[in-house]
């Protein structure tokens, strides 16, 4: 199942510090891997493209529906533009977790314990690192594991694996109804949802979702115990996905305003538009990394789009341009005022 690798492959990608694969290449690859000829892989795309196309325009209420559209999406098989590697690598993650916490007797009590094992020993390197603070965030159950010895970094690396995505999960995908306890959705919420107000906007969501849905009886430590049930294609559509989107437009609107800012102070002449001499001042001013080579590149790219908002050839950008471009590019590392909604599993 290509949603359990590429799950499996970000984990190990965050391990090494390294960018996760686009969802669109990390199909198409294992194509390639399974049919071995490119010709062949991109023919199983194209019969891929269709078939998810077609299978959108079903409207019979197919419950393997949303899964399928949410895979499209992230593939951009849709006719339009896929996910952002962020709402990929969130989505998956999300997914991989609650299926997890799903197998777990009392998946509240087990995130507690997780966490606190990860901030101990995340607390632990950071105290023999003098002049470094210790973390307490959640973001330490996705951190790699501090082991020197190979086998036992592998063991890690192993139960880490094992704790982020359930072994089974390509059996659980391939259900047609994929129903998960509510106590596993909200164990999930509580780690990925880092804002109070937030994370309980989404638990009254998930609340009325599953008002009058099905339960069962599930074996826990002391016995018997009467479970709710919920649709975790419904959970993730419905609930958390539109959760995430409103909180990246909220933060979008943030870093918008920060960079109108930058923007202003940076335009020395005051002209309302910033020549390449005034963007070269605010990257050194900002102490970013990055080249002359890139800056001019990411330059001449918003100098055609500001020609394209004015109608004019443009030697200079405007405002719109340069926040599109710092967006795209990742230009500045942006402290926005607010806390993030949603952790990052990067």
């Amino acid at each position: 199942m290509v949603w359990q690798r590429k799950v499996r492959e970000d984990i190990l990608a965050d391990q090494k510090k390294k960018p996760h694969v686009k969802f669109s290449k990390f199909v198409h690859d294992h194509l390639l891997r399974q049919y071995g000829t490119k010709s062949m892989a991109d023919k199983k795309l194209r019969d891929l493209t269709h078939s998810v196309r077609t299978f959108e325009l079903n409207e019979t209420g197919n419950p393997l529906q949303p899964r399928f559209k949410m895979v499209a999406e992230m593939a951009g098989l849709l006719g339009y533009d896929e996910w952002s590697d962020e709402k990929t690598s969130f989505c998956l993650a999300f997914l991989a977790l609650c299926l997890s916490m799903d197998q777990q007797g009392d998946p509240i009590a087990y995130v507690r314990r997780v966490t606190a094992a990860a901030n101990e020993e995340a607390n632990a390197g950071a105290s023999a690192q003098p002049g470094k603070g210790k973390k307490t965030s959640l973001q330490n159950l996705f951190k790699a594991s501090k082991s020197t010895d190979a086998s036992s970094k592998a063991a890690a690396m192993e139960a880490k694996l094992n704790m982020l995505m359930p072994p089974n999960m390509k059996d659980l995908l391939i259900k047609a109804e994929l129903n998960v306890t509510t106590q596993a959705v909200e164990a999930t919420v509580t780690v990925f949802v880092t804002q109070e107000a937030a994370r309980q906007r989404v638990i009254d969501e998930l609340e009325e979702l599953t008002f009058g849905g099905e339960r069962e009886m599930n074996f826990v430590a002391g016995g018997k115990q009467e479970v709710q049930l919920v649709n975790l294609d419904e959970v993730m559509a419905s609930v958390v996905m539109p959760a995430w989107q409103d909180a990246e437009q909220r933060k979008q609107l943030e870093w918008q305003a920060v960079l109108a800012g930058m923007f202003e102070e940076a335009d020395d002449n005051g002209n309302g538009l910033m020549e390449f001499c005034e963007l070269r001042d605010l990257n050194e001013k900002e102490g970013s990394r990055i080249g002359l080579d890139v800056i001019t590149t990411v330059f001449d790219e918003a100098v055609h789009n500001s020609s394209l908002e004015t109608g004019v050839e443009m030697d200079s950008i405007t405002l719109r341009a340069f926040v599109k471009m710092c967006m795209d590019h990742s230009l500045f590392q942006i402290e926005s005022g607010s806390q993030r909604t949603f952790l990052d599993p990067k």
